[in-house]
């Protein structure tokens, strides 16, 4: 399930390039009691307000970039960390691209 919203994101980041060719960062880091893996990318962002709907059925942020509606794109994400007893928020900034952080606790074997 995890490879899923990892391909979600990246697939994300590669349908808004902006103006630039995309590039993308992945990173993980071990925090002593977490992950925290960050995907970043160079595209076209979004007005931070809109962090919420990338995450929501059906959202409204696509339109406001290109012009139709968001679907079901990035709505699974939360769901999928959520499973993994984690979360996953978003940042970015127009025009600068956007950041993806997942936090998924140590040990994904003991989930309830």
């Amino acid at each position: 399930m995890i490879g899923a919203m990892f391909r979600r994101l990246i697939d994300y980041a590669l349908k808004f390039p902006g103006e630039r060719r995309p590039e993308i960062r992945v990173s993980a880091k071990w925090n002593q009691t977490e992950w925290v893996i960050s995907i970043e990318d160079n595209g076209a962002g979004f007005e931070p307000k809109y962090a919420n709907a990338l995450f929501q059925l059906f959202g409204d942020l696509k339109r406001d970039i290109q012009g139709r509606g968001l679907g079901a794109g990035l709505a699974i994400c939360p769901l999928i960390a959520a499973a993994h007893r984690g979360s996953i928020c978003a940042e970015s900034e127009p025009g600068k691209g956007s950041r993806f952080i997942i936090r998924l606790p140590q040990n994904q074997r003991e989930r309830p």
